[in-house]
This record gives structure tokens, sequence and C-alpha cells, in this order.
């Protein structure tokens, strides 16, 4: 087995949901298979807390700003650039209400905030997919028909 998917399915199994299900079912099954009753229930309920608890939107926007590594730009004091640069972030492939692909609404946030960047500042806009050379053409096509005006 090659390492990208044995470390892919390592991951999938620690992290939520499936880590903390994997913990209760594990108290569960050491409640009802052994002498270890408490310890069992005390898992299991570990598990099922752990889980409520990531679900929860205080935790998870806690975890979120954990992640977050840089301060909003400040439009008055904008950094020199020589453009403003919209990466991908989805597409919905079957958008009903277009009849055809349509920009994820992370793509959309990129792209609103974008327009925002270029029309504050005057830079031109570049649009950029997944790098993968076929699928990156379909989707900047794809964005650049959003109808978002700059």
């Amino acid at each position: 087995m090659d390492a990208f998917v044995s470390k892919q399915i390592l991951k999938s199994l620690v992290l939520p949901p499936a880590g903390p299900l994997i913990v209760a079912l594990g108290g569960l099954l050491l409640a009802l298979l052994t002498r270890w009753r408490r310890t069992g229930h005390a898992l299991c309920a570990l598990g099922l807390l752990i889980l409520w608890l990531l679900a929860t939107p205080i935790v998870a926007d806690r975890l979120l700003r954990a992640t977050e590594r840089y301060r909003a730009l400040d439009l008055e004091h904008v950094p020199p650039a020589q453009a403003v640069v919209i990466l991908a972030g989805g597409v919905r492939l079957a958008a009903p209400e277009y009849g055809t692909a349509a920009p994820s609404l992370t793509t959309l946030q990129r792209l609103s905030y974008g327009a925002l960047l270029a029309r504050t500042t005057g830079l031109p806009v570049l649009v950029s997919g997944n790098g993968k050379e076929a699928a990156a053409d379909r989707k900047s096509t794809r964005l650049n028909s959003s109808h978002i005006t700059i």
C-alpha cells in the first residue's frame, strides 16, 4: 500500500467525526465484553462528549480562528502589488439554477473579496484554478463567467 494512501486512511480514522466515534465504540465494546464496565462507559461518554463539543459553533469557531495565521488586509494601507490573484475554491458541478457548473460558495466569497480589492486598489485581477491544466482551464472559464463586475 502506498504511503499516501496509508496516511489518508489514518487521517480519516483519527480526525472527527471518526476519531471520537471510535473512542465511543471502543468504550461501548469495553463495557459490554469485559469486566471494566465503568471504564468502558466513561470512554463511551467521553467520545460522545468530544464529538458533541466539536459540533458546537463555539468550539468550531475557536478551532478555526486558531488556524488563521494572518490578519485581514487593511484596505487603508495596502502593500504594493502587481495584481489581485483569486484562487478557486471549488466548483458545483451540477448547479440546477445555472443549468451547468457554477462556482462554489467558497469561490464566490473569494471572487467577491477579490473584486472589492481590485476596485479599491485599481489592480488587475488574475483568476486561477487548482493546478490541473485541463480542470484549471474549465474552472477559470466558469469563474470568469460568474458575472461579478469589478
